[in-house]
């Protein structure tokens, strides 16, 4: 079997979290792990938006995207998808805004979250583009990214050169979890020998603490 580019944990580590000592199970359990990855992005909102299988996921390397944005007239645009690594343009309805190189250069800025980009304003800018015309100021000299729907076109890099211990360790512990549950498929709990009493089973997908962790990687809604 082979680990696939999207796996948000390994083979190994699921193995050593539920105990399996065997490799009768190998493909099943590697199944699963590519499974929950690929479920983790679609949950979270960083899956493709046609619903298929992308070939990398942002949680393990950083990936491409070309996005449209409604201009909202404010200094800041959040990017669906964190952290942003690099910008490669940013096109305001046609204006192609430069990138700013310092603090009292125009131009747009990766924001030190790595969520947003943000506009530095300038007399350069102004002049370039009018910028007001365009663009719509919102006071003191300030101008911001221009009103519209889906006017503003960011083309960025964003993800994790690695996936995040919490990430991975979500991804190992539900894997192991719904292992362990394919021995009582549907079944809520199970009586003792000899009378000596009933187990109950949980049904949840996954406790509080990874739900939370999922929740923490969420993307964006723009």
């Amino acid at each position: 079997m082979c680990a696939n580019a999207i796996d948000l944990t390994t083979l190994a580590a699921v193995k050593a979290w539920a105990g399996v000592t065997t490799s009768g199970d190998d493909q099943v359990i590697q199944d699963a792990i590519t499974a929950f990855s690929l479920y983790a992005m679609h949950v979270t909102g960083r899956g493709s938006a046609d619903g298929s299988v992308p070939t990398s996921s942002p949680f393990a390397t950083p990936v491409s995207y070309d996005e449209f944005y409604d201009g909202n007239g404010n200094e800041s645009l959040y990017l669906r998808n964190w952290p942003i690594t690099a910008v490669t343009a940013v096109i305001d309805t046609g204006y192609t805004i430069p990138q700013s190189t310092s603090t009292v250069n125009p131009g747009w800025y990766i924001d030190q979250s790595h969520k947003y980009i943000g506009l530095r304003y300038g007399g350069t800018l102004y002049s370039q583009r009018g910028y007001g015309g365009a663009g719509r100021r919102t006071g003191y000299g300030r101008v911001g990214f221009s009103l519209g729907q889906q006017n503003v076109e960011v083309q960025y890099t964003a993800g994790f050169s690695a996936v995040p211990f919490d990430l991975e360790m979500t991804a190992r512990k539900v894997v192991a979890l719904n292992y362990k549950r394919r021995q009582r498929i549907d079944q809520k709990s199970q009586a003792m020998a000899q009378g000596a009493g009933t187990v109950s089973f949980y049904d949840w997908e996954m406790d509080s603490a990874d739900a939370r962790t999922m929740n923490y990687y969420q993307a964006r809604v723009a």
